[in-house]
């Protein structure tokens, strides 16, 4: 449980809202050569994550109190990851995901559980209710646009890119899945 909260908060950048407010899109519509550009600004920015470490403490607050935990999550492409989850004062393990090309596996210390798949992208739908492949996951704690999700947008005629010179914003507006995405102007980050 303590990885699916830590997961939680590294893709929403331990922001809250209560309401997901409907998007507005703003700016003047791209050209098609421009729109091609960014799209392949986007691409070559997250095919250029190969890997990824980080150790971070995570608050998590609910009706029964507050609670820290650690976590490291240690990603390389294509297909090998680990996130780990620690308590606050000591290095001892609360619960383990690692995943390679030979399969994928998820421990529970707590609850002495021990889950296998057969790659990450299983085990993350299946234990944490997140359907995305790792990749996909990696580049959206990091901020980018999935390099999958570049190339799904980039060969469909119904999305639409919008750039706000004022906010210095990109609207990627995908009318056909409902996706939304807001994008700096200079670092291509997701907002």
């Amino acid at each position: 449980f303590s990885l699916f909260i830590g997961v939680c908060l590294a893709l929403t950048a331990c922001s809250y809202m209560p309401v997901t407010p409907p998007p507005v899109i703003a700016g003047a519509k791209l050209s098609a050569s421009e729109s091609a550009d960014i799209f392949e600004r986007l691409h070559a920015q997250d095919a250029s994550l190969q890997t990824f470490r980080s150790l971070y403490r995570a608050h998590i607050s609910d009706s029964s109190g507050r609670s820290s935990l650690r976590q490291a999550i240690v990603f390389s492409k294509p297909d090998r990851i680990r996130i780990e989850s620690f308590p606050e004062s000591s290095f001892y393990t609360l619960s383990l995901l690692v995943s390679d090309s030979s399969g994928a596996a998820f421990l529970d210390v707590s609850e002495r559980a021990a889950y296998q798949a057969r790659d990450a992208s299983s085990l993350l739908k299946y234990m944490l209710k997140i359907p995305l492949e790792a990749s996909d996951l990696m580049s959206l704690i990091v901020g980018h646009v999935p390099e999958r999700e570049v190339e799904r947008m980039r060969s469909s005629s119904d999305v639409e890119v919008y750039r706000d010179a004022e906010k210095k914003e990109i609207h990627l507006s995908w009318k056909e899945h409902g996706a939304y995405w807001l994008i700096d102007e200079q670092t291509l980050l997701i907002k």
